[in-house]
């Protein structure tokens, strides 16, 4: 009588349309919650989980193209004994949504191989139209079909979905002879925590063991693993399953640095999988390019599992979460090549199928464990030809230290300050509401992170915004710290005014490395090694999280910050280099070298792209043979036109209130800009590949 009411026309609602995201997107909006009391009253919030990423929702047509490339492969050219046979599983189960699409397709290709082979097996349902008997779908549902998750609620609304998709278009006349009608699936669908093991928490206090829940997946192996397994930092770890995190990093080859859960995942999945089997996940692309993917990229890449890896680049997959992803499929077997493919237009792809010759073969003895740089195949000519020129930038400029990080004070709102006045020996400023003045021989120009446009800008001459206090002086030989001794008796106004925050700036309140050998050293910077490299007469400052256009020129000896993603790197040429510092940045800033940093560097929303000290060693500079007239000639007037660009950009700048002046300087930026254009073109000479490299506005654009 229940089941009969859920269907027509005793029930308003029709299963048989019932589609997997929908469960999913319930789901999230109800296991992502939990009644929590709070203020004295029971209310509902967002678990951790959710908070961190852990719990999303995979759109449908990612869930499809996952199963078409793994499942569908693994039951090419098998009977139905051998499909029926097979072990299909989702270590992270979530709503089942994975699950659900699998039994669809699973039961399609059984129709259509009993359509070949013994129809008689199947019941027609309409002209040309037939089904599984419900017997065979049962046996289905329990001998291939299995999950996990680590939340209780998520495996009962798994098999919930399945046990409704199983009765999908079922009646009481074809489910009668059934007893009982739906199966348990307790055997199918797990409650436990995948990367965990009972082993894994010998010696474990017993209720954190109960806590962590691990599951025993004795001696089970399966023939395809699919799923969105969970992301999650290992910072977020510490605060979410803190009890975890230790297990983790002993048990797990890719817990390396600072790891991501889904490094974990991918490991444990290839650790169950059959020899021969397939694993597909849509997972962050970072672990392609981040240092903490080194790990990962070994096991990949040394063993040959790369089967094929569709980037989205700065595509959004899912709603509402701002998350860089690609399909990685892994088959456990060893492989001499990887098909690639990158997704320029989301709505392009979700409605056609990729060829073959769509896909880059990529060798795997060309992945090592360093960044993984994947080209798309229509470029990989201009990229062979851009490489075959070039040097990289840090074999150009030799001594480690010409590409380097800014400053780290470790206290800025002490040692940054902002003048209200000045004169030939002091700074006049303001902290805390207190008034100080400080000796200028002990202070630096300064450029400071800063929010919304900073005015770091390729065409325009850098400029500090700031004054740093700088406990430092420059000797014939190298920049030595300022003793406390010294201090107090040529500089008494910087040290009455680092007395006053003493406090504040011992190492036991600060980060200071190196730790200081003596304990009247308290007031160095948190990080000093940059101090020589911002000292020179010319640097390019680079902005590490970017989109083009952030190579300035400094001439002000400016110390820069330093911090990830939100500060700046420097590029110093040695003194006897041959090359010019305008060639080395119109280089670049040019779609050539840019293209080539979107490929190597980490992209984040927006198309911002970070290029920190280790991305900028590896950008590719177009050598020059100085000993050719035609090529020094080349050089030369490169140099001179992004002299000229700069001199044009400062009259725009000047005339910023004077619009019809300041439109004629516009033009003859652009003038200029196309003969620069030119100039690069002659410069790699890449031919009919030149228009194939992505303008630089073109670079950052995505769906």
């Amino acid at each position: 009588m229940i089941i009969k009411e859920l269907y027509f026309p005793e029930s308003p609602y029709s299963f048989s349309v019932f589609a997997s995201d929908i469960l999913g997107s319930i789901y999230e909006i109800f296991l992502s919650e939990k009644l929590a009391k709070e203020n004295g009253t029971l209310q509902l919030v967002k678990k951790a989980e959710d908070t961190d990423k852990d719990i999303i929702t995979t759109p449908l047509f990612i869930i499809q193209d996952i199963i078409r490339q793994t499942v569908v492969t693994a039951c090419s050219n098998k009977s139905d004994k051998e499909i029926l046979s097979l072990n299909i599983c989702d270590l992270a189960c979530g709503s089942g949504a994975f699950l659900l699409e699998t039994f669809q397709l699973l039961s399609d290709i059984l129709v259509d191989y009993y359509l070949k082979n013994d129809s008689t097996k199947l019941i027609q349902t309409s002209i040309d139209t037939y089904k599984l008997p419900f017997i065979e779908k049962k046996a289905l549902l329990l001998e291939c079909l299995h999950g996990i998750d680590k939340d209780y609620n998520a495996v009962e609304a798994t098999k919930f979905g399945l046990l409704l998709k199983l009765l999908e278009d079922e009646s009481t006349l074809t489910v009668e002879k059934e007893n009982p009608i739906l199966p348990s699936l307790d055997q199918n669908i797990k409650w436990g925590n995948t990367l965990v093991t009972p082993q894994d928490t010998r010696g474990v206090n017993k209720d954190i063991s109960i806590q962590i829940n691990p599951y025993d997946f004795e001696d089970s192996r399966f023939d395809v693993i699919i799923g969105n397994p969970p992301y999650m930092k290992s910072e977020d770890m510490k605060n979410i399953t803190p009890y975890e995190l230790p297990i983790y990093k002993k048990k797990y080859g890719t817990a390396y640095k600072q790891f991501d859960k889904y490094f974990l995942f991918i490991e444990r999945a290839i650790g169950l999988l059959k020899d021969g089997g397939y694993l597909g996940y849509i997972v962050p692309s970072k672990f392609t390019k981040v240092g903490a993917g080194e790990k990962l990229r070994h096991l990949l890449a040394s063993n040959g599992y790369l089967e094929r890896i569709i980037s989205f680049g700065a595509n959004q997959i899912f709603d509402s979460k701002t998350t860089y992803t690609c399909l990685l499929v892994l088959k456990k077997s060893k492989s001499e090549t990887c098909d690639y493919f990158e997704v320029k237009n989301l709505s392009s792809w979700k409605v056609r199928n990729i060829a073959e010759d769509d896909y880059e073969k990529i060798q795997a003895n060309d992945l090592d464990d360093e960044v993984w740089i994947l080209v798309p195949p229509e470029l990989k000519s201009a990229f062979d030809k851009i490489n075959a020129q070039s040097t990289s930038l840090g074999e150009l400029l030799g001594e480690k230290e010409n590409i380097s990080n800014g400053i780290q004070t470790s206290a800025n709102s002490i040692y940054v300050i902002q003048p209200t006045k000045e004169d030939k020996k002091y700074f006049y400023f303001e902290n805390d509401g207190k008034q100080w003045k400080v000796e200028k021989e002990l202070t630096r120009p300064y450029f400071h992170t800063s929010s919304g446009i900073d005015n770091l800008y390729t065409y325009r001459l850098f400029k500090p915004n700031s004054i740093v206090i700088y406990p430092y002086k420059k000797t014939k030989d190298k920049i030595e710290f300022v003793k406390l001794t010294e201090l107090k008796k040529k500089y008494p106004n910087l040290h009455e005014y680092f007395q006053y925050y003493k406090n504040r700036l011992v190492p036991t309140k600060r980060d200071i490395k190196p730790v200081p050998k003596t304990n009247k050293e308290w007031y160095r910077y948190g990080r000093s090694q940059a101090l020589e490299s911002c000292d020179v007469p010319e640097k390019i400052v680079v902005g590490v999280l970017s989109q083009g256009n952030k190579y300035a020129i400094d001439r002000s000896h400016t110390l820069i910050s330093s911090g990830g993603t939100a500060g700046y790197c420097m590029i110093v040429l040695p003194e006897d280099s041959l090359y010019s510092i305008y060639y080395i940045q119109a280089l670049l800033n040019s779609k050539y070298v840019e293209w080539y940093s979107a490929l190597i560097g980490e992209v984040f929303r927006g198309g911002y792209i970070a290029r920190g000290t280790k991305i900028l060693k590896q950008l590719p500079i177009r050598t020059i043979d100085f000993s050719k007239k035609e090529e020094k000639s080349l050089h030369d007037t490169i140099t001179e036109s992004q002299k000229e660009l700069i001199k044009i950009q400062g009259s725009i700048d000047a005339y910023d209130k004077n619009p019809r002046s300041r439109k004629t300087w516009e033009q003859s930026f652009e003038k200029e800009m196309k003969t620069m254009e030119s100039l690069l073109s002659k410069l790699y000479n890449l031919g009919d590949d030149d228009i194939k490299i992505p303008l630089i506005k073109e670079i950052y654009a995505a769906d």
